[in-house]
């Protein structure tokens, strides 16, 4: 029954970034997670990070559901469940997105959240390996570093890439911020960053972290939240708080929360013979991400990453990461990466595209294991898809895996750009510079032609990038269920921060941005003014 200053609910990029800040203050913080610790060696190597979207302990293993544009397929979805949240998980690729995407936040009402508003916050956030200018930090505690391990073959996808027409760029948040190159990434002398890593390090005597705690119900007294119920080593406890209960969950946790709290649609509360104490129709509605396709196309010759997966070269591999820091596993094995507008006429990037090895890619050896065939991926993605989806309750039970239903394609229009984009990697590939080294579209075993045929492999293939975003959106009318200072209408002392406020979707990676709405909220928190302009250098973005 201890009272904190704050109670947040989940220690991913959100929730971990702003405990640092609020302590960094000396506000007094519980930090409930419900995954443990990210102790495995596993976290630290950048290269394993596919190993742990499925594992359970790393990760919540939601199976979304049916869905009807999918051919009725059910898509795994990813999402942390240790200290670090999904940062402890991801590809680690540092991207924030085109400043159009926030500047429509601003456009649509949202007062003090266009892009030059927000720089001053992602400035703060990190410790960029170019140093401090207009639109990098250099004294941060979220280390940003150049991609650390380049494919010998990336100098044949730059060439590709400059055959089409796009323009190369080194830096996908300074002046340039599309085009093709090599990403950034959250990664410190070969080893992963999480948000825990770079806001928790040190320290902390007012900071409390439970860990394997699940939040069952927000605690609500007059209008207005008071506390946590939460689960932790098999008994339900209470938390109190004589500040604000701040919700970092997730966009698929944190409506779920809400729910189970009677917050939400009150016909899906009284479904489930919950009490309704708010009703608020949006609360799990606008869910949406990112669909996405890989391709993989036959290699005509065994890529660098297979030949340096033989079992002998991998345990070389091994020691020189662990040595040093760098070789095969301090990075994913890219070879290019666009963030690109494929047409004439468009305000912003429209289409994501990443080309890689296989990213099944395994440890091998003659007589053992056989290697994954040679192979070229061209991953695919439509950077602001117009379908919606939703995350409702399977039942009252907090502890039950919420419904997560995206309705992929339900609009046609992402279908048709998805097509565009198959014909975009596929003309990639076959620039003088590839087509060399790549051959046929190996999966589906017959190339469609027809855009009927293309569709039918798009509805079997796609996926989405785990960028999951919009399922308790910020806006500046009272339908949306946060106003911009993260506050959820309708219950005093009860915040969201977190990507599930996120009005529309980024054209990056949504890491970054979580922490940046953390660096924001903290502010709001203590009261302190928001930060002067990055620079009185004004230039072209």
């Amino acid at each position: 029954m201890a009272e904190h200053d704050y109670i947040i609910v989940g220690a991913g990029s959100s929730g971990a970034a702003l405990a640092g800040r609020l302590t960094d203050a000396g506000r007094s913080v519980l930090l409930l997670e419900a995954g443990g610790a990210a102790s495995s060696i596993r976290y630290r190597v950048p290269a394993a990070f596919m190993s742990l979207w499925f594992s359970p302990d790393s990760s919540w293993m939601y199976q979304g559901e049916p869905e009807p544009g999918l051919n009725g397929r059910c898509m795994p979805i990813p999402r942390g469940r240790v200290v670090g949240g999904s940062s402890a998980i991801n590809g680690m690729i540092c991207n924030r997105g085109a400043p159009q995407d926030y500047d429509n936040w601003a456009a649509g009402g949202l007062e003090g959240w266009a892009y030059e508003d927000l720089l001053p916050y992602f400035r703060r956030s990190e410790t960029n390996w170019r140093g401090a200018s207009r639109w990098h930090g250099g004294s941060g505690p979220v280390t940003v570093s150049p991609y650390p391990n380049p494919s010998p073959h990336a100098r044949l996808v730059s060439e590709a890439a400059r055959a089409m027409g796009f323009s190369e760029t080194d830096d996908f948040a300074g002046p340039a911020p599309e085009g093709f190159g090599l990403p950034d990434m959250n990664v410190r002398r070969g080893r992963r960053v999480s948000a825990a890593d770079a806001y928790l390090e040190g320290r902390r005597p007012t900071l409390t972290v439970a860990t394997r705690a699940q939040a069952l119900r927000i605690l609500i007294e007059n209008g207005c939240a008071v506390g946590v119920e939460y689960l932790q080593g098999g008994k339900v406890r209470i938390a109190r708080t004589a500040g604000e209960v701040i919700l970092s969950g997730g966009p698929i946790n944190t409506p779920q929360l809400l729910m189970c709290s009677g917050i939400g649609p009150a016909d899906e509360l009284r479904r489930h013979d919950i009490g309704v104490r708010l009703d608020q129709p949006r609360i799990g509605r606008d869910l949406e991400d990112q669909p996405g396709v890989r391709f993989t196309f036959s290699a005509k010759e065994p890529l660098s990453l297979t030949r340096e997966l033989r079992a002998d070269r991998a345990a070389r591999a091994a020691l020189t990461w662990l040595v040093s820091g760098r070789g095969l596993l301090a990075a994913p094995p890219l070879m290019g990466f666009f963030i690109v507008r494929t047409r004439e006429g468009l305000a912003q990037p429209d289409m994501r595209m990443i080309v890689s090895a296989p990213m099944e890619s395994r440890v091998w050896f003659p007589g053992w294991r056989k290697p994954v065939g040679p192979g070229l991926n061209v991953g695919v993605s439509l950077t602001h898809p117009r379908s919606r989806g939703s995350v409702s309750l399977a039942s009252a039970d907090p502890l039950a895996k919420p419904l997560i239903r995206y309705n992929v394609y339900s609009d046609p229009h992402d279908l048709a750009e998805m097509r565009r984009g198959f014909r975009l990697a596929r003309e990639l590939v076959r620039q003088p510079s590839l087509s060399r080294l790549v051959g046929d579209l190996a999966q589906p075993a017959a190339e469609p032609k027809s855009d009927d045929e293309v569709d039918a492999y798009l509805r079997a293939a796609t996926m989405t990038t785990f960028h999951p975003i919009g399922s308790c959106r910020m806006g500046a009318g009272g339908a949306a269920p946060v106003d911009g200072e993260f506050r959820l209408r309708g219950i005093d002392n009860l915040r969201v921060v977190d990507t599930s406020v996120f009005p529309t979707q980024i054209g990056g990676n949504p890491n970054l941005p979580a922490m940046m709405l953390a660096e924001r909220a903290a502010d709001m928190l203590l009261e302190r003014a928001p930060p002067g302009p990055s620079s009185n250098v004004r230039g072209p973005y």
